[in-house]
């Protein structure tokens, strides 16, 4: 029997329910006690890779920008994610896996279910991984995703939202839980493109429904500017990559995962 393919709407509201269970299940975790801040658990959301893409692509690794075969570097703002994982007293985790899925800069998904009629980019990668070092670091290269809305409704329609721009990242380590969670952008990101201002940005991380129920003091976590010029160098430095291998328009940014020790 045929499985049908549910709408982009469906699936959204399907993930905004299962975030309000994970804030919900804040409350025993922080219990616990943290000398780390942990990183807030988000939804997988609807358009995580599929087995068949997985065994069908060869090409995973931590450069989204680049295909195998592929002449041309993807569409878009150019990133470096540079961060750490940790463990819940600030510790370095060595080994740790990290996975990583998004839309392409037109807001497109690489997935049977993006039934969006935006197109995609066949110079992306959408989903890819990266393991951190000795000292816990990584490195991925990617594009800043594009916004999209949940339907083509009109936006004066009570059911219309959009899905402001963000990163989908799953980590998992020998005795650690699985962390999901999400990456967005602060808004001073977006000073590259007339047509896409830090006040509109702004807006979208406001209204967006799985972002905007994250505790206040724990947005800035999720929420990552990403910088250019002197800051951009001193960070990449930080991290020890090689400035001749970051694009020359890049932006970098850091995003440290604290994930918890199995008890």
């Amino acid at each position: 029997m045929k499985i049908p393919l549910l709408s982009r709407r469906q699936l959204l509201t399907s993930s905004f329910m299962g975030a309000a269970g994970l804030l919900a299940s804040k409350s025993a975790a922080a219990a616990l006690g943290r000398a780390c801040g942990l990183t807030p658990t988000q939804a997988t959301g609807p358009f995580p890779p599929t087995p068949e893409q997985l065994a069908q692509q060869s090409d995973q690794d931590w450069d989204l920008t680049r295909v195998t075969g592929k002449a041309e570097r993807a569409k878009g703002q150019v990133i470096e994610i540079l961060g750490q994982v940790q463990n819940e007293n600030c510790n370095p985790i060595p080994n740790a896996t990290i996975e990583v899925w998004q839309a392409c800069t037109s807001g497109k998904y690489n997935h049977p279910n993006d039934d969006s009629a935006t197109w995609q980019d066949p110079n992306f990668q959408y989903f890819g991984w990266a393991k951190t070092d000795a000292k816990g670091c990584y490195r991925l290269k990617t594009v800043i995703p594009g916004h999209y809305s949940n339907d083509p409704l009109p936006k004066d329609d009570p059911e219309h939202w959009e899905r402001t721009p963000h990163i989908h990242f799953r980590v998992w380590v020998a005795g650690h839980f699985e962390l999901v969670t999400q990456m967005y952008f602060e808004p001073s990101t977006f000073d590259y493109d007339p047509t896409l201002t830090p006040e509109y940005i702004e807006k979208l991380n406001f209204l967006d429904r799985l972002l905007r129920p994250v505790p206040a003091g724990e947005k800035d976590r999720i929420v990552i500017p990403f910088l250019s010029g002197a800051a951009r160098d001193g960070l990449i430095a930080k991290y020890g990559v090689p400035k001749s291998s970051v694009d020359p328009d890049a932006k970098a940014g850091e995003f440290t995962l604290v994930v918890t020790r199995a008890k």
